[in-house]
């Protein structure tokens, strides 16, 4: 039996609402980019900002795992000082 998922008006709304910000946001940043004069960029500098980019991206990508490994690790909880879960079930 395969579960039909019903997507709700609310994510269709947040999505389109997301895309249409994005959307609005390159294009000026686009005719921004346009109208300035002098604002020329060498094929270094679009190397660099392509790889600042990435970079960032993975850097970014690379904590918010760590964050999630040492949530479900539970060393989060031996800092807080909140008993871990792992624990009561030995102990049972």
């Amino acid at each position: 039996m395969s579960k039909e998922r019903r997507i709700s008006f609310k994510s269709v709304a947040l999505a389109l609402t997301l895309g249409i910000l994005l959307v609005v946001s390159v294009v000026g940043a686009y005719r921004i980019w346009v109208s300035m004069d002098g604002g020329e960029m060498s094929t270094h500098g679009f190397i660099a900002l392509i790889g600042g980019s990435i970079l960032t991206l993975l850097v970014g990508g690379g904590l918010m795992v760590l964050v999630f490994v040492s949530n479900r690790s539970g060393h989060d909880d031996i800092v807080a000082g909140i008993p871990s879960s792992k624990n009561e079930d030995n102990d049972r």
